[in-house]
């Protein structure tokens, strides 16, 4: 009947009120007041239409100013906004920008870089897209709240898609990493499908298990992992297996991390616990991880239990002894009386310092020998003395950093050069070769000849003088290349002969059968039975030969070589792409791959070049 009860009137604008009120407190008081004297300015800037000074008066209130500021700030902050999002809204999957200095810094802007900083911030979590602030953009955010006494309610509110309590920001280029950032910036990424695909894989986990993921994910996909772990309730912690580090995450009850932890935090200094027998398997492994992470020693007991012993001072004392053992040199520690717990942690830090150990004595007398690099650097020595030019050899290197420079110093005293350095579960593995003693390029054995010879000529000219041969008649002259005064063939007029002008029996050794003959000659890598074209050193000195014959190509050897390493990376990475798994030099396949595009590059025919790089390894043998 269009009619209404009083029960649902009142119950009406009830509800009006209350959406009122929500709305007004959404927007803030501060608001609505503004409104409230902005009005009052009007009215009474009208009343005094017909007195100026009055009304210029009313236009230079303080407040009014202060508010219209508020007003332009306003205004550039839905700009900058509208900025951010235009751009972060074009970024596709795996694709990341930084908000640099030219984003967050405006000399004639209103807006200060932490307020442009904590907008873009805003935008991304909107757009659920991972943000990482810089530590300096960290620290700036931090002062600034300290100076103003004030903390901003979105700066303060927990960022959903925020890195930073699991990163902090690399210099390092790659589709997840920033390339040459600013101290003071803040990365966006756009990581949509795989935080997905992450979360699919956490939620597959089941109760009191784990899930290991691969040890070839970069910083930010770890940290993109831990931070949807913790969001699903997972606890993610990191494990190491030799050089590599592993992330694994654990599916197990809301509060065991917590009771743990709080069991571990108990321990007073050589003390300890034991863990009850409930625990699953992956409840223990994660146990003895938290353990080892602070720093305790965990062993296993015989019914299977695990225990755990705050060895810290001791471990702390014994590692500051060892670390300050000098290379080759040796240290004893009296073990026999102490602690079965003390004993293993002694052992550990001698493994964990890639020290060697040998035992002597018996009960309360016994007695652990401790050498750095004794026997280590004796075996390497035999290894390389025994190794041949060319020859590659792998040695896993000790963990501290003066271990390591005493080793690659005697790698070099033996002529040998790291080629690269692969993480493995025994350690970082060093790949070495042996380089030649004395290796002597073409180019400057032809110097060396051609010096040698214009010195004999000058002795002779001094004793016999010089007889000009009588001219030929140049109708009876055959075409011949010119000589040069060492009585070779100009290498301008060498490197314009055509395929078809060389003789025959040099056509039937085009081909493969060139290109083979030139990896002979200049490759000198050996590797799991394959001979290699090595860059350190090989690319040289086949640069400085192929430039001496085409020298009307470039002047500037630096740029010859330049050249040829771009070309030989390139190379390189192909064959490793199309599943050659060769790091370490060019196979005779690619070789030939390579020969072409330098060959191309130059603007040069293939087979000539070939034949006369030949040619002249002939004429120097």
């Amino acid at each position: 009947d269009g009619l209404i009860s009083m029960k649902e009137w009142k119950s009406y604008f009830k509800e009006a009120a209350e959406t009122i009120a929500a709305e007004m407190e959404e927007k803030g008081t501060s608001d609505f007041e503004q409104q409230v004297r902005l009005r009052g300015h009007a009215m009474k800037t009208n009343a005094a239409k017909s007195r100026r000074n009055r009304k210029t008066a009313y236009n230079k209130d303080p407040w009014l100013l202060q508010m219209k500021e508020k007003q332009a700030i306003m205004k550039h902050e839905e700009d900058f906004r509208r900025r951010v999002t235009d751009k972060l809204m074009t970024l596709q999957e795996t694709e990341s920008f930084t908000f640099g200095r030219e984003w967050l810094c405006d000399v004639d802007g209103k807006l200060s870089p932490v307020r442009r900083s904590v907008i873009v911030e805003e935008v991304a979590e909107k757009l659920r897209l991972f943000s990482l602030p810089s530590p300096a953009l960290v620290d700036l955010k931090s002062l600034h709240r300290s100076i103003s006494m004030t903390v901003d309610s979105k700066e303060e509110s927990e960022m959903e898609y925020s890195l930073l309590p699991y990163l902090s920001i690399s210099q390092e280029e790659g589709s997840f990493t920033p390339s040459g950032t600013d101290p003071g910036s803040i990365l966006v990424m756009n990581l949509t499908e795989y935080a997905q695909e992450i979360e699919d894989q956490l939620d597959n986990i089941p109760l009191h298990s784990s899930m290991t993921f691969s040890n070839a994910l970069v910083e930010t996909q770890r940290a993109v992992i831990q931070l949807l772990a913790q969001r699903q309730g997972l606890v993610a912690v990191m494990e190491s297996r030799g050089a590599n580090q592993e992330l694994v995450v654990y599916n197990v009850a809301s509060n065991f991390v917590q009771n743990i932890e709080i069991q571990l935090n108990g321990l007073r200094q050589n003390e300890g616990c034991m863990f009850n027998e409930d625990l699953s398997p992956e409840e223990t492994k994660l146990v003895r991880v938290l353990s080892e992470n602070m720093g305790f020693l965990t062993t296993r007991n015989s019914d299977g239990t695990l225990s755990a012993f705050n060895l810290q001072d001791f471990a702390n004392e014994v590692r500051d002894q060892l670390t300050a053992l000098p290379i080759g040199e040796e240290v004893r520690i009296a073990i026999g009386t102490k602690t079965e717990e003390q004993q293993l942690m002694v052992f550990r830090l001698i493994q964990e310092l890639g020290l060697e150990a040998r035992e002597e004595g018996t009960k309360k007398s016994r007695e652990v020998i401790i050498s750095n690099l004794v026997q280590f650097l004796s075996t390497a020595k035999e290894k390389m003395i025994a190794a041949q030019d060319g020859e590659m050899l792998e040695f896993i290197l000790p963990p501290q950093e003066k271990q390591q420079v005493a080793f690659f110093d005697l790698a070099k005293d033996y002529a040998f050069e790291c080629v690269d350095r692969v993480n493995t579960n025994d350690g970082v593995e060093a790949h070495l070769i042996r380089m030649a003693v004395e290796k002597t390029s073409l180019a400057q054995r032809r110097r060396r000849s051609s010096i040698v010879k214009q010195a004999s000529k000058t002795d002779l000219e001094e004793v016999v003088p010089i007889i000009k041969p009588p001219t030929p008649d140049p109708d009876d002259a055959e075409v011949e290349s010119t000589s040069s005064s060492e009585g070779l063939e100009d290498s301008s007029q060498a490197t314009s002969l055509s395929f078809e002008e060389l003789p025959e029996p040099i056509q039937r050794n085009t081909g493969e059968g060139l290109v083979a003959r030139v990896f002979q000659q200049y490759a000198s890598g050996r590797w799991i039975g394959q001979t290699l074209f090595l860059r350190y050193s090989d690319l040289k000195g086949f640069a400085e030969d192929l430039k001496y014959v085409t020298p009307n190509v470039d002047t500037k050897l630096y740029r010859f070589t330049g050249m040829f390493e771009y070309v030989f990376e390139d190379t390189l990475q192909l064959q490793i792409d199309m599943g050659v798994r060769v790091r370490h030099g060019l196979t005779l396949e690619w070789f030939q791959i390579f020969l072409q595009k330098i060959i191309l590059r130059l603007g040069m025919e293939f087979v000539p070049v070939l034949f006369r790089l030949l040619e002249d390894a002939d004429w120097t043998a």
